[in-house]
């Protein structure tokens, strides 16, 4: 087998490879004892024949074009080892002479990056301030998550739920129809159209009503867009929504550990907001030194590296479409795009996605940090929670990936040490102000 090998742009070599005919015909035997087990041929029993028989009623030709399949992929991986690359992706046939066996195909290399000095960055952002305001605002949201709705003889108001029977229609085409379904009464709800839960306000349970609306320009049914729509409602029930009383009896009612009054309630929400907005501090900052780096670095990316970030978004994309039985297709045309279109903004994503793994493995390099096997460890066993049922080839893989996580976390946690600089004039102006109101009363 002659092999050439041809330094390329973009981070690729270029394989030239003839194979000879004693790999092309170990290739074919292959085929031969693959596909004879599955062929009836008349004189003999089902996978039973001589290979010579096997090849004339198969044909040369098919059983060489079936013999390629595993034949390009091990020629290209023994060209590979034999010149020692390190391929990095996939690599891709751009050319294929079947007699004799001759191709080329495009080999991807570690990508290369280039970061200019970060030594210059500072970020001033601080957390966000945790007032009694959001807390407050947290304990009404909880309340409404636990509030139930309650039958009224009440004529419809505002953040009432309405049961109706409606009847929907654009001239002679039906836009809806529905029986006993459930809408919530909020000016401004789009669903079904805009407009339609305000003409539901004030009717009363037995209330028949008819009236049109105007669909809007951007409505999802572009054939209805700026026409009318004549609605015929009955409204079969009316509900109220109950929020709870805010008291230590419903504080213990949610069953959480160690708060049992309302003052406990609000000290465990006040924490959580604390972390969380020590959290989102950490995400923000943690994006700006991503997003400044990749503006001020130099990538040489191989295509086939983006090729197969983009190939594994779309099946990524595809599965999650499965779980909720959608397929593809369809979706594409719920959001009003063309498969064009999402490969498009696909590949920008992964061109974005790419350029961020390739940046932050570089800084792990740049800022040396190697995680303590402890600090793995530990991480393992919160993954597994002591579960030793994991394969040594899972336990590998698993290990790998979570160094690879802790050594970025430690990148980003050593660049943020030195260049976040928070601004404290603003808390310090509100902690005052509060001071004062204080001494006010």
């Amino acid at each position: 087998m002659k092999i050439t090998v041809e330094d390329s742009t973009n981070r690729e070599k270029i394989l030239h490879i003839e194979v000879d005919d004693d790999r092309l015909e170990k290739h074919v035997k292959q085929a031969i004892k693959h596909h004879g087990k599955n062929v009836n041929i008349p004189g003999f029993r089902k996978g039973k024949a001589p290979s010579s028989i096997v090849e004339n009623f198969l044909g040369r030709n098919w059983l060489v074009n079936k013999a390629l399949e595993s034949l390009i992929p091990d020629v290209i991986q023994y060209a590979i080892d034999e010149h020692k690359i390190t391929a990095v992706a996939t690599p891709k046939v751009t050319k294929l002479d079947v007699d004799p066996v001759r191709l080329d195909a495009r080999v991807a290399l570690e990508p290369e990056v280039v970061i200019d000095d970060y030594s210059d960055l500072v970020f001033d952002d601080s957390t966000e301030t945790i007032d009694e305001k959001k807390v407050q605002l947290s304990i009404d949201q909880l309340l409404e998550a636990q509030a139930i709705w309650q039958p009224v003889e009440k004529p419809v108001g505002d953040g009432y739920m309405a049961i109706i029977d409606c009847a929907g229609a654009v001239g002679d085409d039906e836009l809806m129809s529905v029986k006993s379904t459930e809408f919530i009464i909020s000016p401004g709800n789009p669903i079904p159209v805009p407009g339609f839960t305000e003409e539901l306000l004030d009717l009363k349970i037995g209330e028949k009503k008819q009236f049109n609306v105007l669909i809007p320009d951007d409505f999802t049914r572009e054939e209805f867009r700026n026409k009318q729509a004549n609605f015929n409602v009955n409204i079969i029930g009316i509900k109220e929504k109950i929020l709870p009383e805010l008291n230590n009896e419903f504080v213990v009612s949610l069953g959480e550990e160690d708060i049992h009054t309302v003052d406990s309630l609000r000290n465990r929400i006040e924490s959580n907001l604390k972390i969380q907005s020590e959290d989102q501090l950490r995400r923000t900052l943690e994006e700006k030194i991503i997003e400044t780096l990749i503006d001020r670095s130099t990538f040489d990316i191989s295509p086939l590296i983006v090729e197969r970030e983009v190939d594994q978004m779309v099946e990524n994309q595809k599965q999650s479409l499965e779980r909720y039985k959608l397929d593809f297709d369809s979706y594409l045309e719920r959001i009003g795009q063309t498969q064009d279109d999402f490969m498009n903004q696909t590949k920008e994503s992964a061109e974005n996605r790419v350029k961020r793994s390739i940046i932050m493995d570089k800084l792990v390099e740049i800022e040396n940090i190697k995680p303590e096997e402890e600090d793995i460890d530990n991480e393992m066993n919160l993954i597994t929670k002591g579960d030793t049922g994991l394969s040594k080839k899972d336990n590998i893989i698993q290990r790998e990936n979570l160094k690879i996580m802790l050594s970025r976390k430690g990148a980003l946690d050593a660049i943020i040490s030195r260049t976040h600089k928070p601004n404290t004039e603003d808390k310090k102006k509100t902690s005052n102000s509060k001071k004062d109101n204080k001494k006010s009363e």
